[in-house]
């Protein structure tokens, strides 16, 4: 299986998020998967902090975490 995601810059809080793995999941399951990955980011840092996920394809934002918008998917 590929990695969930790969780094673009850790800094800024972005990701690239595999494209195919995206791409098979219901959107509630993209949904869950972007909570769990904000909230590791959580424990990581101990602080809520913006982060955005690309497609690797495509390059296209798919899904934000924000500290105070919580988790927002694109289509």
């Amino acid at each position: 299986m590929p990695d969930l995601t790969t780094c673009v810059d850790a800094e800024a809080g972005k990701y690239h998020i595999d494209s195919s793995l995206w791409a098979k999941l219901a959107r509630g399951k993209n949904l869950q998967l972007m909570t769990a990955a904000a909230d590791a980011r959580l424990c990581w840092e101990g602080k809520a902090r913006q982060l955005q996920f690309i497609d690797s394809l495509t390059g296209a934002l798919v899904a934000e975490a924000s500290p105070t918008r919580g988790i927002r998917l694109f289509e």
